[in-house]
């Protein structure tokens, strides 16, 4: 978990290099790590083919955890698997129930940061916000998936939103 969360921190100072050292620390650790902590470092290493295999796992060992949807969605999407990718997004968005607190659309941001949809990340960071998501140690301005947005107008908004 160390690794992962130092290989994030590396990517939001946009050292991807130095970062994807980490993530490999992880896939190749002879300790067994988790699953999703071995699909995560491919996910964030960018290898979608095989992330998505332990992604297509994990979301059948457990079909409604938010975040293996969300994953595998992306992964698809990369994989070029787009309605696929787009069928998992509309699974997700009928998990939806009262009190999430913007959860779901925090993630669907993600996937909209990993699919290139700029203005609909915006959005859904945005509802997300405003249902009562939090600024925390691992999400928004601290999430690699909006590393590229940091500094735009928009983003700042949404880190202001509460202020």
């Amino acid at each position: 978990e160390l690794y992962l969360f130092t290989g994030n921190a590396l990517l939001l100072q946009k050292n991807k290099e130095i970062a994807n050292q980490y993530f490999n620390k992880v896939i190749l650790n002879k300790k067994m790590p988790s699953l999703n902590s071995i699909a995560e470092s491919y996910y964030l290493i960018e290898d979608y083919k095989k992330a998505e295999l332990i992604y297509k796992q994990l979301h059948d060992e457990n079909p409604n955890d938010f975040t293996y949807i969300t994953r595998l969605a992306s992964c698809l999407t990369k994989n070029k698997k787009i309605e696929e990718g787009e069928q998992m997004i509309q699974k997700l968005e009928s998990l939806r129930e009262d009190f999430q607190f913007g959860k779901i659309d925090y993630l669907i941001a993600q996937y909209h940061a990993t699919s290139g949809h700029k203005e609909k990340m915006y959005t859904f960071l945005l509802r997300s916000i405003s249902q009562g998501n939090h600024y925390s140690i691992s999400l928004f301005q601290n999430d690699p998936h909006f590393v590229d947005y940091l500094e735009t107008e928009e983003f700042k908004s949404i880190l202001n939103y509460w202020h």
